[in-house]
């Protein structure tokens, strides 16, 4: 973006964190090389560590074996904040999008990411305290700026009460409310699993396969449904109850266009049981701990060394390639602004 230069075998473009270098190998072989040398280059370059420094497959249009990816962050004081405005201009402009089609932040050069929703169809979002993971979910919320109510529904589930609570007043919600409170929360779910199971009785009456075909053949005239918990550790510490219909969803949920999106800083087994991640495909990862902790999350060892507030490896299907993002900066004025936007429409994009 700002800066493009050649230097021996490499180019380097920089963007909103990092600065990017294309790698030239002399010989395919040499990988093991460089990836053991990337403590001794944080050490050349200043750094106190090699956090930030990763080593990726090239997504330049050649895709050579012998060209890698090589991401150096720059100072913090020149990173470049993606503001959440830049949402609603992403959401309200694609209009050759599948409708549930979310921006979590931009590439490593700045360019927008986006993805569809419905075949992931369900996300795990892991991250540490100060990662970023919250933010990351009102980025995926965008939603909210392109679809009304007939055509979205969300169920909120905000266990530490903090996060989701902005979004009370906005008429999508499932049951008009935030749900915080353990009893309601289960409510919310085993209402959830009666939608489900209706749904699946409309498509089979139907003849077609799932909401998406029902919609084209006008035969069925039904929202998407978001269910968003904002902190799956605390809701599974409360009753392990909430289990049970959640892995139902993720089992089921697809073809009626109910999508879970999982949130949480506890990575770890006891909150991402087998069953649940069995069918929980979609990942987005962000600063972790532990190497462990980020190969729950996302399958790999690379989110250890993501930068924080932010930063992330991003797999909405847990079989293609991480790629690396950095996320949309979402504040309180966003969502009020976006909830006036919902209330009061705005006359098109700005």
């Amino acid at each position: 973006m700002d800066g493009q230069s050649n230097v021996g075998k490499s180019q380097y473009r920089d963007g909103p964190r990092i600065s990017r270098y294309r790698v030239y190998l002399d010989d395919v072989n040499h990988y093991d090389l460089m990836k053991r040398g990337l403590d001794k280059l944080g050490l050349h370059l200043g750094l106190l560590t090699r956090q930030g420094i990763l080593l990726q497959e090239d997504e330049g249009r050649e895709r050579e074996a012998r060209v890698l990816a090589l991401d150096v962050p720059r100072p913090r004081d020149s990173w470049q904040t993606v503001p959440g405005a830049r949402l609603r201009e992403w959401s309200t402009q694609a209009t050759d999008l599948p409708i549930l089609t979310v921006w979590p932040g931009v590439d490593v050069l700045g360019e927008p990411v986006h993805f569809d929703l419905a075949s992931a169809p369900h996300l795990l979002v892991g991250g540490t305290t100060g990662s970023g993971k919250s933010v990351c979910l009102h980025a995926l919320l965008s939603l909210l700026w392109r679809l009304g109510p007939k055509n979205l529904q969300l169920v909120l589930i905000d266990p530490k009460r903090v996060e989701l609570a902005k979004y009370a007043g906005f008429p999508h919600l499932r049951g008009g409310q935030v749900f915080k409170g353990l009893g309601d929360t289960l409510e919310a779910l085993a209402d959830l699993i009666d939608e489900m199971e209706h749904r699946t009785l409309q498509l089979r009456q139907a003849g077609v396969a799932n909401l998406a075909e029902g919609h084209k053949q006008g035969r069925i005239d039904l929202p998407s449904i978001i269910v968003v918990v904002e902190e799956l550790s605390a809701l599974l510490f409360q009753s392990r109850e909430a289990e049970e219909p959640l892995v139902r969803l993720a089992q089921k949920a697809r073809a009626v266009s109910i999508h879970l999106g999982l949130a949480t800083q506890r990575p770890d087994a006891d909150t991402f049981s087998g069953l649940l991640r069995d069918n929980v495909p979609g990942r987005i990862a962000l600063s972790v701990r532990t190497a462990a902790d980020s190969k729950i999350v996302l399958d790999e060892t690379g989110a250890k060394k993501l930068l924080g507030t932010g930063d992330m490896l991003l797999r909405p299907p847990a079989s293609a390639p991480a790629q690396r993002a950095h996320g949309v900066w979402v504040s309180g004025d966003d969502i009020r602004l976006c909830l006036q936007a919902v209330l009061r429409p705005l006359p098109g994009p700005p």
